[in-house]
């Protein structure tokens, strides 16, 4: 039995051999739906694009904090039994297993933020044409970039905060973690917010028809479920009646966050597949543009693309950036933000 003065602790979110199971299991779903979405790209424009190659490098960084979770799983399942003594700490430090309780938490973190700018890629506002559309848009989009990637490097650092060497490792005293933990998880959730503002902000600037902006909104926004991950996971893992981070929660949710947030990353380019298909069918027609002409994108970026685009990157309908926008604007009016 614990000790009056040892707070008692809540039971693990899922036994040990779910855990295994559930991680395995959405790795390996992941990794096919990245192939469906490679193998499209490919089928479409014969090669991987930009955005693509956030997410084959995320890819064995899944696998490799994967593989490292599996051979401390069960230290860390100890390291939570209802009485947290000296014993299980030393024995948690002496096996090596905070240095890769620290790696898996950092590679499952870059994972989920190489969704997020595979997301933000697919605009393409980083180059011209797309880049001189909105001048606001424009430098609101590289707003949003500066914000993930400070972000990413913030939450990179927190572990080894945490965690500098086994003999000063807060995740086997498990004290002092929670305020850290909620930082970086709230910036999780903001950053996919800001992710999800973007294409919201295009479908409106955009003058499609109703089931076409319906389809880009519903493709564009599936970060969402991103977000709902993150928001279960500041909300069940500061154990209340142990007064402490549960590292099994929070690393539980944070690998189904990256699994999901991969298989939400490769489903955005059935996209195209369905656009395609409704064209062909005549239930998506041709736009019209401001000035009454029917046209699939506006005069003023097929002028541009025609001077800056390869012939590899016409496929239409690849990008919210190609969405026709409703002012045009004059030659004479463009100028780089």
């Amino acid at each position: 039995m614990s000790s009056p003065s040892t707070p008692t602790r809540s039971s693990p979110i899922v036994l040990a051999t779910t855990f295994q199971i559930t991680m395995w299991t959405l790795s390996i779903i992941s990794t096919l739906f990245l192939a469906s979405r490679f193998a499209i790209r490919v089928s479409a424009k014969g090669r991987l694009m930009l955005k693509d190659y956030s997410l084959v490098f995320a890819i064995p960084m899944l696998f490799i904090a994967a593989g490292l979770l599996h051979t401390i799983l069960a230290a860390l399942y100890q390291l939570e039994d209802p009485v947290l003594d000296i014993a299980h700490q030393n024995a948690f430090r002496t096996a090596g297993n905070t240095s890769r309780l620290t790696a898996v938490i950092e590679l499952l973190w870059i994972v989920i933020y190489c969704v997020k700018f595979c997301f933000l890629a697919q605009f393409k506002l980083y180059r011209p044409p797309y880049a001189y559309v909105n001048a606001y848009l424009t430098k609101s989009y590289w707003v949003m970039v500066a914000i993930c990637a400070v972000s990413l490097v913030f939450t990179i650092i927190v572990p080894i905060v945490l965690c500098p060497n086994q003999e000063h490792c807060r995740y086997a005293e498990q004290s002092g973690n929670s305020a850290w933990e909620v930082i970086v998880t709230v910036l999780d959730i903001i950053t996919d917010l800001l992710v999800i503002i973007l294409p919201i902000f295009l479908i409106r600037l955009a003058k499609t028809p109703l089931l076409h902006a319906l389809i880009d909104g519903a493709f564009k926004t599936l970060s969402i479920f991103a977000i709902i991950i993150a928001v279960i996971r500041l909300a069940l893992q500061y154990d209340t009646k142990s007064r402490h981070v549960n590292y099994i929660t929070v690393i539980y949710l944070l690998v189904i966050e990256a699994t999901i947030a991969l298989i939400m990353a490769s489903i955005t380019s059935y996209r195209t597949v369905l656009l395609d298909y409704l064209k062909k069918t005549g239930r998506i027609q041709k736009v019209k543009l401001s000035n009454g002409l029917e046209e699939p994108r506006s005069w003023r970026m097929a002028r541009l693309d025609r001077s800056s685009r390869t012939t590899q990157d016409k496929t239409e309908g690849s990008s919210l950036a190609e969405l026709p926008m409703l002012k045009p604007v004059s030659p004479g009016r463009l100028s780089p933000v």
